[in-house]
């Protein structure tokens, strides 16, 4: 039989990890409290505008040739 995770796992979200600047993480965690807006809100919004300079259409997650 299949043992059950105690934590739910969200479909259309995938975590991952990584480090940043002590300066960057106290930054973000103020910004989220501000805003009352999740982190990984916060970073997906960043993610995107990174793409953005990068001419990647990540909404079909694939690259586009500059």
């Amino acid at each position: 039989m299949e043992e059950k995770s105690k934590y739910r796992r969200v479909v259309n979200r995938e975590p991952f990890s990584t480090t940043v600047n002590l300066n960057y993480n106290n930054l973000l965690s103020e910004l989220s409290e501000k805003t009352r807006i999740a982190k990984s809100k916060l970073t997906d919004e960043a993610l995107e505008l990174l793409f953005e300079k990068y001419n990647i259409d990540y909404k079909n997650e694939s690259i586009q040739e500059k």
